[in-house]
């Protein structure tokens, strides 16, 4: 009995595994861009002091307080009960972000750098990569 509820335990470890590296990886993320977005900013929208009406730096900022708060949020549903039932919406997000990235990149072609362009690029391509790990761990 004892080995089973191990077993269990160390299985569900396993597949949570990707879903704490998005968190990981979300905070590192978010804490970069808090820290260091007036730097970003300029490296990835040259020229460009505003977005929508809305700083550059302000901009990047905010995306780095909502990884914050969406690396915290799936730290804490992957901890719950529920977890079938929540974690589909990470996964969600996610791919939501991919989709977002992809309209943030044909949208702002034209003010983007080549930097911002690869940047945007890549971390669609690794959450994308990372949304289908999540998916297969449920």
């Amino acid at each position: 009995m004892a080995t089973a509820v191990v077993h269990e335990t160390a299985v569900r470890a396993r597949s949570l595994r990707s879903f704490y590296v998005g968190a990981a990886i979300d905070l590192l993320l978010g804490i970069d861009l808090l820290l260091f977005s007036p730097a970003l900013a300029a490296l990835l929208l040259p020229g460009q002091a505003e977005v929508l009406g809305v700083a550059s730096g302000t901009l990047l900022r905010a995306f780095g307080v909502l990884l914050i708060v969406f690396a915290l949020d799936t730290v804490w549903l992957a901890r719950t009960q529920n977890l079938r039932r929540y974690l589909p919406l990470v996964i969600a997000a996610n791919w939501a972000w991919v989709a977002g990235s992809a309209v943030a990149i044909v949208a702002g072609y034209s003010v983007l750098s080549t930097a911002g362009i690869v940047a945007i690029a890549a971390v669609a391509l690794i959450t994308a990569e990372l949304a289908i790990f999540q998916r297969r761990a449920l």
